[in-house]
């Protein structure tokens, strides 16, 4: 199922009226960098992938709007892939063999190492994403300033709004020198973000099925 975006300017009603003065884009830039933190700190955008993989080169699994933060876990024609750094996973016997092994070359796909002499290989993962940290400008024609990679999954934005707006706003509030600098406020807004932080991590990682905590044995 294709993932629904929402533009991280949709935070500026709740984020403006309390940062006055504050520029929209660079409110905008900290809310981008509160939903990458976001996604870091709670593992709440994850998403699952399966594809037969032919030949041994890097698959483009996600969104083109994100890039992965962490492989959750991984399978190759239902056996365990063990993620590592690629220099790792070089160095590990040769080129042609068993799958056991799985590494990105790039923030956008994955490598599964070695490959079968005989291939393909049905490969399913779970991976942990994050929101891009480039910029893609000129796509909206009634906008052509509008950042086309500002953008959060829209479940994200109808759950987490308000939160990432607090985190946006603590950053921008403490910008010295600015005539929107307020330190008291911005700790306020932190602290309501870091509460948002832990109490997502806890619910993502049981899940709603409230699971036992797993902790994965590695990561890349």
């Amino acid at each position: 199922m294709a993932v629904v975006f929402a533009h991280l300017d949709g935070l500026l009603p709740i984020s403006s009226p309390q940062a006055n003065g504050c520029p929209a884009f660079i409110l905008s830039q900290a809310a981008r960098l509160a939903a990458v933190e976001f996604c870091e700190r709670t593992r709440c955008w994850r998403h699952l992938a399966s594809f037969d993989a032919a030949e041994p080169v890097t698959a483009e699994i996600i969104p083109t709007e994100a890039v992965i933060w962490e492989i959750e876990e991984a399978s190759a024609n239902g056996q365990p892939l063990t993620p590592v750094q690629h220099t790792d996973a070089a160095l590990k016997g040769g080129s042609v063999g068993i799958p056991r092994y799985i590494s990105q070359t790039n923030p956008w796909g994955v490598l599964v190492h070695p490959f079968p002499e005989t291939g393909p290989v049905t490969v399913e993962m779970s991976v942990f994403l994050k929101p891009r940290s480039d910029k893609i400008v000129g796509i909206d024609n009634e906008n052509p300033l509008l950042d086309g990679l500002n953008v959060v999954p829209d479940w994200m934005m109808q759950q987490h709004s308000e939160r990432l707006a607090d985190g946006a706003l603590s950053r921008v509030l403490m910008m010295e020198g600015q005539r929107w600098y307020n330190p008291q406020r911005a700790a306020y807004h932190r602290a309501l973000f870091d509460s948002a932080l832990r109490r997502n991590f806890a619910a993502n990682m049981r899940g709603q099925q409230r699971a036992p905590i797993r902790m994965p044995t590695s990561y890349m």
